[in-house]
């Protein structure tokens, strides 16, 4: 995973990560893994890229989410 300003991952158990890669406070990094039915979502500076274990690559602008 690669990722820049505030990004957030909800595993499919409700727990919420946060990346706020911008003020160092991160606590989802990259290399952080990515479950089926997780909800990814970056904010306003946000952008994230994903690499699936099968080499697919999914990338996310500002203000998206994917369920």
């Amino acid at each position: 995973m690669s990722a820049k300003g505030s990004v957030a991952v909800q595993h499919v158990n409700a727990v919420v990560v946060q990346a706020n890669l911008g003020d160092g406070t991160a606590t989802t990094k990259v290399g952080d893994l990515v479950y089926k039915g997780d909800v990814v979502s970056t904010g306003a500076d946000g952008a994230v890229g994903i690499t699936f274990s099968d080499g697919t690559a999914f990338n996310l602008s500002s203000n998206a989410r994917m369920d």
